[in-house]
This record gives structure tokens, sequence and C-alpha cells, in this order.
């Protein structure tokens, strides 16, 4: 009986390790995919305003994120609402749109304001 037992414990454990491989892999290739295609990166890129002053607005999207001189985004701001108890405790709102002037490195750029208005801690993402 044990024989019996221990074979099928071999053979469950042999079948989890392969299981486990493909997830991986496939995984992996699926990682691999977005990150070599730049239209599926910028579909997703989003940042936050870091500081917003007569001179300049600075948003935490770079080079890393794909992000180039002229690019538009939008400006959301998260408001947190008295709804019921069900709904979710915030809202989103766009409340305007920047335009790339300056990507400074992997991280940072320089904004400016196509319309409404901006303030620090405001998210911003890529206007498809």
């Amino acid at each position: 009986m044990d024989r019996n037992h221990t074979s099928i414990n071999r053979t469950v454990n042999t079948n989890r390790r392969r299981f486990g491989w493909l997830v991986g892999l496939v995984a992996a290739m699926a990682l691999t995919g977005c990150a070599g295609d730049s239209a599926i990166r910028h579909q997703f890129m989003q940042g936050q305003v870091l500081s917003v002053d007569a001179n300049e607005i600075v948003v935490c999207i770079g080079k890393r994120d794909g992000a180039h001189d002229g690019q538009v985004l939008n400006v959301i701001r998260h408001s947190q609402t008295n709804r019921s108890p069900k709904a979710p405790p915030f809202s989103r709102a766009q409340v305007g749109q920047v335009r790339i002037v300056d990507v400074y490195d992997d991280h940072y750029a320089h904004v400016s304001i196509v319309t409404g208005e901006v303030k620090t801690g405001d998210m911003v993402e890529l206007d498809n």
C-alpha cells in the first residue's frame, strides 16, 4: 500500500512541476511581448503630478515609461465621496490635459497645461 501511495505522490509532484514551468513560461512570454511593443506599453502609461508652480509642472513619467515630447496626458483627480457603503469611497474625474514639453530622464518630465486645472497629487494618463 505504501508503494502505491509513494508512486501516486511522485506522479502528482511531477505534474505540478510541469504545470508550474508551463505557467511561468506563458507569463514570461506575455511580459516580454508587452515590453517590446511600445504601443501596448503606452496604453497604460500613468504617473503623478509632483509639483506645480508658476514656472514649471513636473510629472512622474519619463523615458522608461515611453514618454516623449508632444504627448498629451489627461489630468485625473480622485476625490473622496460620501456614497452608500456599497459604492466606492472615491470618484475619478478628468480635470484637464497637459502636454509633455521636455522629458528629463527615465522618471520625470516637464509639462504645460493644455486645458483645465492641475494640482500637485493629480494623476496623469496618456491620452489615447
